[in-house]
């Protein structure tokens, strides 16, 4: 009965399952609808009503959002999509209706147009869209003063040079438009945008010409009357010398007058009508011996020499005259004798003048200016000094920026320095402020307030030069922003007072994003929450916040954005950082910073009773006396121990190990234990006899060589010596003997 009961339970809960699967099959997905296009404006509030319906009697239908943009949302019973658009690219809407028993359609607009033109710019719906994904963007009529494809850009006046040549050109910033053109050049009139010629010469007052003056065009120049030539300074006239200038222009005498000059006739000559020529007013005899002029006075020839020249003392020839060596010349500096005349001139840094005598300094500094751009030039007479000016290292020639930041840094810790070209300047690091924190030469009024980092996205296009932290674009987009968003803080009562400085620290794509470091008073406790609200709600210079970041700045990632210097550690807070001292350092009011502990001096010691003590940088060392061994610290044990040689032994260390030196005969071993066995009497009489037996037999031997040595001797003689001792001796029988006894 009970097997009955089981198989009907089974057979129960497979009908269940085959009508379940009957049922699924023939359910049918909700039906869910809503507009192909959305038409949206940036920064409006667009709704839409979808329909969701489901053919299935009984079904529950609910709606929801698989993919919304930021501000989107979809009321699940109503089906009522609202969206606050505050994005304009990378959209993407997903709306899902599912039934109870999980079949699901989707809703996704076909097109969405997206109107984003700022700036009181006009959205375009007859011009043709641009792709954006999948969003369709519609073009822009810009309002006077901007451009770009939002409206966002600040349109350039100045793009196509409307101003006259060499005029500058001020775009006016957007909101407002136009452009302001600079003044004309000099020696031109007009309003900047046309220029025409000025004539200087038409009035003395706008001129400085002394005698003539000749209009060009944008300037003038000055030029002299007959008789007279232009100065060096191009403004003034001097009488020109013909008498100087030609010695022969004259016969006879030459006199100098303003613009020009007068010939005359020496005694017994009237001058020609050509007023330069001499003619003798009576005629000397046909055999006069003048080499050059004769007349005739008192009844006798008299010769007389063309100027330029003197009558030798036989009165008839004529010789150059040494102008320079008779003192006549009337040169200033240097004389110059030529024939029939003489010339002037003048040394290395002065220059003639037009009088062709005397000689004006040439003021280098003044026309070549044979300095450095980064030196000064002092005019000396007929020389110069260049010398570097302040902030620049060289010989004055040649001169190099000094790099103030390089080497110790004049900045001090709190403040971070900038080289400069001739110069430096001091900027207080983040979380460092100062008033009136620009162009400091140091540090020393940074006070430590408090750091977050800011990062805000707004609706810009990266540019590629952003990359580069040196280029000229990203200075001005960072100049920009820094500006733009301290001034979005100081004009919002919240933070109006404590914020102080923006440092935008890097640009990075997506959009534009910039990192920054937002300095505010210690005493602001409003938190993250309103420095972000306050960006994320309004606008940066031109363009429109997407999102922003507040968090805890880290001063202790950088090394140069916090004050820790040598043998600190920099500890990071909220909102700030300390520094402490590192292990085996203390901190030292008197000379602000931290020292070395000297652990060797401390009251307790720090090393065992038998050790020494070394202090080292931020530690110390122990190390065992003389004659112990251990760690130091803990433990110095004698190496040499009591008792620790046997017997008499003498212990001594050797490399931190004991050593024994044995005193007592027959004991050896490392610690003196080992005895050396005792002689039987056997082997001490063998010994004995083998030492007698030793002790006689070299005895024997060197008596052996005394008496071979000494025969040898007498056998070395030569013959005569031979000779003389048989004339001398009667006893060669006797040496014969001898002989034979050493054979024997």
């Amino acid at each position: 009965q009970t097997l009955d009961v089981e198989l009907a339970v089974q057979g129960k809960d497979t009908a269940d399952g085959y009508q379940e699967a009957e049922n699924e099959a023939e359910n049918f997905p909700p039906v869910i609808s809503g507009p192909s296009t959305m038409n949206v404006t940036y920064g409006e509030v667009f709704t839409a009503a979808l329909s969701v319906t489901d053919p299935n009697t009984g079904d529950t239908v609910s709606a929801t959002a698989d993919s919304l943009p930021i501000g989107a949302s979809i009321d699940p019973t109503s089906y009522q999509f609202t969206w606050n658009v505050s994005s304009y690219t990378n959209i993407s809407i997903q709306i899902v209706a599912k039934d109870s028993k999980g079949a699901a359609s989707i809703y996704s607009p076909t097109q969405i147009l997206m109107c984003y033109c700022a700036n009181g710019g006009v959205c375009d719906y007859t011009g043709e869209t641009v792709e954006d994904g999948s969003v369709s963007q519609i073009p822009c009529v810009c309002a006077d003063g901007w451009s770009g494809d939002h409206c966002t850009v600040d349109f350039d006046s100045c793009a196509n040079f409307p101003c006259y040549e060499n005029v500058t050109c001020t775009d006016n910033e957007a909101p407002l438009t136009g452009y302001t053109c600079g003044s004309c050049p000099q020696g031109y009139t007009g309003d900047g945008r046309f220029c025409s010629d000025f004539d200087e010469c038409a009035s003395s007052a706008t001129h400085q010409c002394q005698q003539v003056c000749v209009n060009t065009v944008g300037g003038y120049s000055c030029s002299c009357q007959s008789g007279y030539e232009l100065n060096a300074d191009g403004k003034t006239c001097s009488d020109i010398d013909e008498c100087f200038k030609n010695p022969q222009i004259c016969s006879q005498i030459c006199t100098n007058t303003n613009g020009s000059y007068i010939c005359s006739c020496n005694n017994g000559f009237n001058l020609d009508s050509d007023n330069k020529t001499c003619t003798a007013t009576t005629s000397c005899s046909s055999n006069n011996n003048c080499s050059e002029s004769c007349t005739r006075i008192n009844g006798k020839d008299q010769c007389s020499c063309k100027n330029g020249y003197v009558l030798q003392s036989d009165g008839t020839s004529c010789a150059d005259r040494d102008e320079c060596a008779d003192k006549t010349a009337t040169c200033q500096m240097i004389c110059n004798n030529t024939i029939g005349g003489y010339e002037c001139g003048c040394p290395s840094g002065y220059t003639l003048n037009a009088n062709g005598r005397t000689c004006t300094d040439i003021n280098e500094c003044s026309t070549s200016n044979p300095c450095d751009t980064n030196a000064s030039c002092q005019n000396t007479p007929g020389s110069y000094v260049c010398s570097c000016k302040s902030g620049y290292t060289g010989n004055g020639k040649t001169c190099s920026d000094i790099n103030e930041c390089s080497t110790n840094s004049p900045c001090g810790n709190n403040a971070n320095c900038f080289n400069s070209a001739g110069s430096y300047n001091c900027q207080c690091k983040p979380g460092f402020y100062a008033a009136g924190n620009t162009n400091m030469q140091n540090g020393n009024s940074c006070q430590k307030e408090t750091a977050y980092e800011l990062s805000v996205r707004v609706d810009a296009t990266f540019n590629p030069a952003f990359n580069d932290k040196t280029s000229t674009a990203y200075k001005n987009e960072v100049a920009k922003l820094q500006a733009a968003i301290l001034s979005a803080y100081q004009n919002n009562s919240q933070t109006v007072n404590e914020v102080k400085t923006i440092s935008v620290t890097n640009l990075r794509q997506g959009s534009v994003i910039a990192d920054c470091v937002v300095t505010v008073l210690k005493n602001y406790t409003r938190g993250t929450s309103v420095l972000k609200s306050v960006i994320e709600t309004g606008t940066v210079s031109s363009y429109v916040v997407q999102s922003t970041n507040v968090t805890d700045y880290n001063e202790c990632a950088n090394p140069a954005d916090n004050s820790c210097v040598g043998n600190q550690q920099c500890i990071n807070t909220i909102g700030s950082f300390t520094c402490n001292c590192s292990d085996g350092y203390q901190f030292n009011t008197t000379q602000q910073q931290c020292v070395d502990i000297n652990e060797c001096k401390m009251s307790a010691s720090v090393c065992h009773l038998n050790a020494n003590c070394m202090n080292t940088a931020g530690s110390y060392q122990c190390q065992c006396k003389n004659g112990y061994i251990g760690d130091g610290r803990s433990n110095c044990t004698l190496v040499c121990t009591l008792n620790y040689c046997s017997g008499n032994g003498i212990c001594y260390v050797d490399n931190n190990a004991p050593k024994c030196n044995c005193t007592t005969p027959g004991v050896s071993g490392n610690r003196c234990l080992v005895t050396a066995a005792p002689l039987s009497a056997g082997a001490i009489v063998g010994i004995s006899v083998g030492a007698i037996v030793g002790i006689l037999f070299f005895i024997g031997l060197a008596f052996l060589l005394h008496r071979h040595n000494k025969a040898k001797q007498r056998r070395s003689v030569t013959p005569d010596q031979g000779l003389l001792t048989s004339r001398k001796s009667p006893e060669p029988a006797f040496e014969e003997n001898e002989g034979h006894e050493h054979q024997c």
